[in-house]
């Protein structure tokens, strides 16, 4: 099986469509036993187990809050990144321009 090519960092691509396509690359049974120990995925693994720190490139709620929830120590964001969450995500944000 050819590997595919690992995604680059772009505004379009989501925190979760970047781990589902590091995934891809990783044999089913790898998955499942990193999965089964206390991890809670291999992102969290990630954290935990290497001196890399996570540091989530987005201004979504639900992908900050898995970031977190899985590691993250941080959060970076630019204007373009912004715009796209905020069409998206209007409602949620809404509150918070008010303050």
């Amino acid at each position: 099986m050819k590997a595919q090519a690992l995604p680059v960092a772009s505004p379009s691509l989501s925190l979760s469509r970047f781990v589902s396509i590091i995934l891809s690359e990783f044999p089913e049974e790898q998955v499942s036993q990193a999965t089964a120990s206390s991890y809670k995925s291999l992102l969290h693994e990630m954290t935990q187990s290497t001196p890399t720190c996570l540091w989530n490139d987005s201004a979504s709620v639900q992908e900050l809050e898995y970031s977190i929830e899985h590691g993250a120590v941080g959060a970076t964001c630019n204007p373009v990144i912004v715009v796209g969450v905020l069409k998206k995500e209007v409602n949620v944000w809404k509150g918070g321009f008010r303050r």
